[in-house]
């Protein structure tokens, strides 16, 4: 886990120093606009495109196909164990299941409305709802999915609180 960690900050790294440094491809907000862009230029679309859209859907979908392999594993391995104590596991299991799925699915679909469905807004409200609100949206719930469907992590909380 922790190789992977790293292996994700490195990459991310990179990509960011490439794209901002060598290519000049930066992030910013144009006069009149409510949502950030990147430079308008052939070499900064593909890199939109490919170093942002298509790397960060990656990301989600390996990080979601390792989770629910990790516990389709756990589950085979404990199946043959059914006892109250095998219940229990089996509904946290469970929960990390949903929880994986729909953190995968907020992410991908924020992705989606992001940088494909925002390019067809009329107006700067749509563009600003399709691209900034979903973002705020989507780390937001990603937080209450967590606080939702971890019980050992909302009693943390909890016992914080």
């Amino acid at each position: 886990t922790r190789l992977m960690i790293l292996f994700y900050w490195i990459l991310a790294i990179v990509v960011m120093t490439f794209m901002l440094k060598y290519v000049d491809c930066s992030f910013y907000l144009p006069h009149g606009a409510w949502f950030f862009v990147f430079k308008t230029s052939p070499v900064c679309q593909t890199i939109e495109w490919y170093g942002d859209f298509i790397l960060n859907c990656s990301c989600v979908i390996i990080v979601a196909t390792m989770d629910v392999s990790a516990i389709l594993r756990v589950h085979c391995i404990t199946a043959s164990h059914i006892d109250a104590g095998s219940l229990k596991k089996r509904s946290r299991q469970r929960n990390l299941v949903y929880q994986a799925a729909l953190q995968s699915i907020f992410f991908i679909s924020e992705l989606i409305t992001y940088f494909l469905i925002s390019r067809y807004a009329q107006n700067k409200w749509q563009a600003f709802a399709l691209t900034s609100v979903s973002w705020c949206l989507v780390n937001g719930m990603d937080g209450l999915i967590v606080l939702v469907y971890n019980r050992d992590f909302r009693g943390a909380i909890l016992k914080l609180v």
